[in-house]
């Protein structure tokens, strides 16, 4: 079993890449995470009830009066369902994802090192895992009602409005911080603007003069440009 094991932490790479390709290509990753992190998390998970299952001694085969719903693995399903059930996402979407995954475990497992009576075992328990896990999916979507999807969908509501809240709050702190810094260095830079005004009022040979008026002049571009931007972080925090 320990073989088993590391096959899959060394392939959860490749795993994964696989995924990602096979949803590219179906369109998927429109509606998923752009986070590579947030794929490898889902495949160890899965890669770990498969090694569970692998240790199992029992046959791929499905009983109509099983209790799946006491299933470890269906019950990872539904608790999957559930929350992707309620940002919105259609079965058949959430299933066309999932056999993405299962095409990729089979692939790499496939191509794996395993002796064939060996890797035969293992895909079985691939097809079993995704059999299961599917059912728990279905099994969730089926019993949902009006009410409850109401439910979730005012959950998500409640959850967006806490993130906007949070948002406005930092972007508050934010615009607080870029007013107060092109406050001080507005500042800085009208004092450079005075200290060249008095130099131009000194005894300068040409030279001395040229180099004061080119620094006097980008520093008078800087001064009004950190006076738009202090400008606009004034308006921006009167807004918010």
């Amino acid at each position: 079993m320990k073989e088993i094991k590391k096959l899959f932490e060394e392939s959860e790479s490749e795993i994964t890449k696989l995924i990602i390709d096979k949803a590219e290509q179906g369109g998927y990753t429109r509606y998923t995470s752009a986070n590579i992190k947030d794929w490898l998390l889902s495949v160890r998970e899965i890669t770990k009830g498969i090694v569970k299952l692998c240790l199992r001694n029992e046959t791929d085969t499905l009983y109509v009066d099983s209790n799946y719903e006491s299933d470890e693995i269906t019950a990872f399903g539904i608790k999957e369902a559930r929350y992707h059930r309620s940002r919105g996402v259609p079965l058949s979407m959430y299933l066309g994802m999932a056999k993405n995954y299962r095409k990729a475990f089979l692939a790499e497992i496939g191509n794996s090192h395993l002796e064939p009576a060996r890797k035969e075992s293992v895909l079985k328990k691939i097809n079993l895992y995704f059999d299961q896990f599917e059912i728990g999916c279905c099994m969730e979507w089926e019993k949902s009602t009006t009410d409850q999807k109401l439910y979730e969908l005012q959950e998500v509501n409640r959850l967006l409005g806490n993130e906007i809240s949070r948002l406005r709050h930092t972007n508050g702190e934010v615009l607080d911080f870029f007013n107060n810094f092109s406050n001080e260095m507005c500042t800085k830079v009208k004092e450079i603007l005075d200290l060249m005004e008095n130099l131009f009022n000194q005894d300068l040979d040409e030279e001395q003069r040229e180099k004061i008026k080119a620094v006097y002049l980008k520093s008078k571009q800087l001064h009004t440009l950190l006076g738009d931007i202090q400008q606009k972080a004034r308006s921006a925090v009167a807004g918010s």
